[in-house]
Parts: C-alpha cells; structure tokens; sequence
C-alpha cells in the first residue's frame, strides 16, 4: 500500500509473517527499487533518484518460509534480496501501469518533484556561495582591517568613509603602487592574468570559485549577487588600475563585466571606477606631464610606458592613484543587461562599445 502526502520524508512501515519489523530490512530495500524502476520509464531528467520518495507512506508485508533477521528481537529482515526479486518485479510492473493511467496524477508528482529538487538545489547553491564568501558586517561604518584575503595589503583607516580599493593588474605595478598610495585610505589587491569573463557563467557559485574574482569579492565584503550590500562594502571606491594599452583595457572591461553581474548594487550606487594611467610622460619645470596621444608631446626626453611597473612610485601617484591629479572613470550599470553581455562574450572591441553606450564614461 502506497500513499504520497504533503510531506518532504519518506516513511514504510514493513512486516515479515504479520510480524513488524521496526528498522525495516530487504523488503523496504526492494520496494525502493521497485518504485525507482517503475518511476524511471519515464522522463526523470533533473531529478536525484531520491526525489521520487518525496513524502511517501507505505505499508509492505512479505509472506515467505525461510525468514531471516539481523537480531533476535527481528526488527530487521536480512533475507538474500533473491528471495524477493519475483515479487520486486511484479511490483514494478504493477505501479508503472498505475502511473501510466493515471496522467494527471502522475504529472502533478513529477511537478512537484521538480519543484523540490529546484528549491535544494538552491539551497545547497547559497550554502556553497556562503562557505566560500567572507561578508562585512561591522557596524556604523567602522572597519576591521582583518587579513580577510592573503595578497591585500590593506590600509590603516578604521571607517569606510574615503578609502579605496584598488584592484591593480599584475605584481610588477605593486612596488611602486606600495609608495605611490596614501596607506592610511588606499588598499592594494593585485590581480595576475586576465579576470575570469563572468558573463560567460550563468551561475553565481562557479564564477566564485575562481581564486582571482573570489579575492576580489571577499576584499569588498559586501556579499555577492542580488544578496550584495554597498553598505556593507569595505570601502567607499573600488578602483581598477591596468595598464594604459590594449590589454589592460580588455582586462578593465572584464572586470567590469564581473561588476556588473556579481555586484550589481555597488555598480549602481556609483562605487566602480576605471583608472586611466598615461602612455606617455615627461618632466620639466614646471613638474610631471602625462599624456595618451603623440601629438601634444612636444619634448624630446620622454617616456613610453608598456606597463604601470614601468613606472616609478611619484609618476604613479600623480597621474593614476592621487585624487588631486588622477583621472577616472566611473562604470554605469547598463540599460539591457543581455546586451552588455552579449558584448562582452563575442566582441573584439568591447571598450569602444562600452563607452558608446554610456556603461563606461568620463566624468
């Protein structure tokens, strides 16, 4: 006798010879497996093969002469499976016809199967996201300034109000970025290699696992996904700081794309710049020139910069990390999402299109 309720447990009740067996044995096993057998005829897809047990009750009764039990108190039949295999597969036969039927039955339980397996799914997901996640939750703007990632080198100042993070491309741009900051507001996280593309990733969970956007998220503090609080961000501005060439563009679009997916909120709320590190310098005088365009150098001592470790620590300073001189650029969340990614995963000139479109502007 089979009966599923409104529950999510699975409860038999099983008996040997009229004799109940508390901790049930080879006959609750068997109709286990006649149920999965009978249920598997039809489209289980997305499902765990548990899931079809979802709020059953059910009564089996054996009748057989060579009884055995796993003690004398017989609360568990331990008969050889062979003993029972006729039976199991008359079963089978039995419920796959019921099921067969009966449509609207049958299709209400895999609904609600589906349903269930959707809900775990999602939670197993949060727990996952919330294991690998470290999440600010200091109170009225005070900030511990806790190791929380191993390459951040944060900076001295206790509250949010006026720091920065600057998420810097590469080690070899660290040691002048070390001097050229303010270690009371500025913090440093380098980042090696181009950031995943998380336009590419439908799921929040697999973009986390990646080492480089995990660092990145767990700096900020903020949480991660539609659950993300810009007031719970570690600081007031985060700053991506690449090299002034083509590269360092693509890698200031990617993790622009990880921004906008990942943390939409803080996008929003106006926290995300692009830094614009020169291609060119010089000095004279009257002190520190920077410029991206040959045409106004009109020096000849000058310096090409590949990189922003080339670079010493007071070029840095003035034309790219000090809010008196730098110049930045704040990412804006698109208008249509789908586009932006779509942009984002198929084109090759994603900077001049973002800016086109307003997501990456100058102020």
């Amino acid at each position: 006798a089979l009966q599923y309720t409104s529950d999510t447990k699975s409860y038999y009740r099983g008996y040997t010879n009229l004799l109940y067996n508390s901790q049930g044995g080879t006959h609750h096993k068997m109709l286990d497996s006649a149920l999965y057998d009978a249920w598997n005829k039809f489209n289980l897809e997305g499902l765990k093969w548990n899931d079809i047990y979802l709020g059953l009750r059910g009564v089996v009764a054996v009748f057989i002469s060579n009884t055995e039990f796993s003690s004398q108190s017989k609360e568990r039949l331990s008969v050889n499976k062979s003993q029972l295999e006729k039976l199991r597969l008359l079963i089978v036969d039995e419920i796959y016809k019921w099921l067969k039927e009966n449509d609207e039955v049958r299709e209400s339980l895999l609904k609600r199967f589906h349903e269930y397996r959707d809900s775990q799914n999602k939670l197993l997901a949060r727990k996952e996201i919330k294991s690998l996640l470290y999440v600010n939750e200091s109170k009225n703007g005070q900030v511990r300034r806790t190791s929380v990632v191993r390459k951040l080198r944060e900076c001295d100042s206790k509250v949010r109000e006026g720091t920065e993070l600057f998420v810097v491309e590469g080690d070899s741009a660290m040691g002048s970025a070390l001097q050229a900051r303010n270690q009371h507001t500025q913090s440093l996280l380098p980042m090696r290699g181009k950031v995943l593309n998380v336009a590419r990733f439908g799921d929040v969970k697999d973009s986390l696992k990646n080492e480089e956007v995990r660092s990145i998220i767990n700096s900020i503090g903020a949480g991660i996904g539609d659950d993300a609080d810009p007031e719970k961000s570690r600081y007031d501005k985060v700053i991506f700081m690449a090299d002034a060439d083509a590269d360092g563009k693509e890698i200031a679009v990617l993790l622009t794309g990880l921004f906008i997916n990942l943390l939409p909120e803080l996008v929003k709320s106006g926290m995300i710049y692009i830094a614009l590190p020169p291609l060119y310098g010089w000095q004279d005088k009257k002190g520190y020139h920077f410029t991206n365009k040959m045409s106004e150098i009109s020096v000849k001592e000058f310096s090409r910069y590949k990189g922003l470790g080339e670079m010493d620590a007071e070029e840095l300073r003035i034309s790219t990390m000090d809010p008196e001189t730098r110049r930045l650029v704040r990412v804006n969340y698109p208008d249509d999402l789908g586009a932006f990614n779509s942009i984002l995963t198929s084109s090759s000139v994603k900077y001049q299109m973002l800016q086109d479109q307003g997501v990456i502007r100058e102020e």
